[in-house]
């Protein structure tokens, strides 16, 4: 028994050293590789300039205080070591003993001297620039304590010294006119709930690169951004369900943004003149799209719609609502059952060379209308044959297809064309024109350029005894025009009785 109690002894003691040896080395080892660690120092700028990260930091280390990052509007308050920016970073005691992130604290710079009015309820208005000679613009959250809610109607209008402007979160309007005409402004920092927002907020700001819209907005009202050239690119709040009349209008090099998914309005001339915009895609929500919401964007090459739009679908490049096409492109191809070109649907389409065969655009068989302006100024068209079954071609529809020569009626004996707008081919290339003997009006300066040669299939009795209604500017009662400019005129040779010719005015313009 005592030589079995001596052996486990031995045992025991032997087993207690083994164990007493790990810990060591555990400790040994775990004690090397703390000691050797490295780190990894991140800097959240918070909204400001980016600071680069430090890497290979090493345990129990104090680091060096990097170059403070800048933000507009605002002045440096050094790194926290939370996001809530309680405990404040002592680059000249703590030490990293862990990978860490560091947040920046700023602290509002607001512009003093601004106008301001006080409203019934408590609030002030900024109301114009007041003594302010700064080019960057921050507006203070309270003045004379209390809070400052909006900014009035034209109050930094027409000024050319803003080049920045940076808004509170305590305000909750813009008026109308806030910023129009600020030519010098590039940047506006707006706050994230505001309610009620003007129109032509930023029209004319051609300098204006940055931008963000307020979250939860509904409306963007007309001629917001219009004539803003510089700005490239937009985010959209997913609650946006109308942008208004020329919001975007000559935004030139706008080409980056996502219509949002509750959009159910596009209005007249949204985006005409985005020349950079390549592709447009339609929202399912989509009910309404104005005439020449995206006309003269010279670029686009894509247009597609959203599965389950009930208003409108693309084919062929073609975005059409029940058998109009209303936006087109330079690589579309007109589908079958579309009866009518839309007002304005290929206007300003530069690169459209041919409309009567599948290059560029299907035949026009089956088109009953050529609205307004629907492929005005495609310059590099030059050939149009015009099918029997249209019977209307609208004002300015071909003007300013600089190269287009010839226009030609197929089967023109049969034709149903009854009325040519006002200067629907004006400004072309056109030396001579056979027009059928259907038709019953002519739009002023429907030729209007060089010396034109027509010929009509009807009779000169048809012609001259008011069958076809040749209009003057005062017929139609355009005051915008010189009648001296339409004084011009053209022999229109009436093949139907001998050659006979009779002189028209106001076809065109007699150079």
């Amino acid at each position: 028994m005592k030589k079995l109690n001596r052996k486990a002894l031995i045992i025991a003691l032997a087993a207690i050293l083994v164990a007493a040896i790990i810990v060591t080395v555990v400790v040994v080892v775990c004690t090397r590789n703390k000691s050797d660690a490295t780190y990894t120092v991140t800097f959240d700028s918070n909204g400001g300039t980016a600071v680069d990260s430090l890497t290979d930091v090493a345990h129990n280390s104090r680091i060096s205080e990097p170059s403070a990052p800048t933000r507009l509007g605002y002045v440096f308050g050094g790194w926290y070591k939370q996001k809530e920016l309680a405990d404040k970073w002592r680059f000249n005691r703590d030490r990293v003993t862990a990978d860490i992130t560091l947040y920046a604290k700023w602290n509002y710079a607001a512009t003093l001297g601004l106008q301001m009015e006080l409203k019934a309820g408590g609030t002030y208005t900024v109301t114009g620039i007041g003594s302010v000679t700064d080019n960057v613009i921050v507006v203070p959250s309270v003045h004379e304590g209390l809070p400052v809610t909006a900014i009035g109607r034209e109050a930094f209008a027409q000024n050319g010294n803003i080049t920045a402007v940076i808004l509170p979160d305590s305000i909750v309007s813009i008026d109308s006119r806030a910023f129009y005409g600020c030519t010098a402004l590039t940047e506006a920092e707006l706050p994230r709930r505001v309610n009620a927002f003007g129109e032509f907020v930023f029209d004319g700001c051609k300098n204006l690169v940055k931008v963000n819209l307020p979250e939860n907005m509904t409306l963007l009202p007309k001629h917001t951004f219009n004539g803003c050239r510089s700005l490239a690119a937009i985010q959209f709040p997913s609650t946006l369900k109308t942008i208004s009349e020329r919001a975007f209008y000559e935004c030139r090099k706008l080409t980056d943004f996502t219509l949002p998914s509750a959009l159910e309005t596009i209005e007249i001339n949204a985006f005409s003149g985005c020349h950079t915009l390549t592709s447009v895609n339609i929202p399912a929500t989509v009910k309404n799209i104005g005439t020449r919401a995206f006309s003269n964007c010279v670029s686009i090459d894509t247009l597609t719609v959203a599965k389950g739009n009930i208003n409108y679908y693309s084919e062929g490049n073609c975005v059409i609502s029940f058998g109009k096409l209303i936006i087109g492109c330079k690589s579309s191809v007109i589908p079958q059952e579309v009866t009518v070109i839309g007002e304005g649907a290929f206007q300003g389409c530069k690169g459209l060379e041919r409309i009567d065969s599948g290059d560029h655009v299907a035949s026009l068989r089956g088109i009953t209308a050529i609205e307004d302006y629907a492929f005005m100024g495609c310059s590099s068209l030059k050939n149009v044959i015009i099918p029997t079954s249209v019977v209307s071609i609208g004002d300015g529809a071909f003007d300013s297809c600089e190269t287009l020569a010839t226009v030609s009626f197929s089967e023109a004996e049969h034709s149903k064309l009854k009325t040519i707008g006002k200067e629907a081919f004006a400004h072309c290339a056109v030396t001579s024109i056979r027009l059928p003997a259907s038709l019953t009006k002519i739009g002023v300066g429907a030729f209007l350029g060089d010396k034109i040669n027509v010929s009509y299939l009807g009779t000169t009795d048809d012609w001259i005894s008011g069958k076809i209604m040749v209009c003057s500017a005062g017929e139609e009662d355009v005051n915008m025009y010189d009648r001296d400019y339409y004084d011009g005129l053209c022999n229109v040779i009436c093949e139907a009785s001998d050659n006979a010719t009779y002189p028209v005015r106001y076809l065109m313009k007699d150079e």
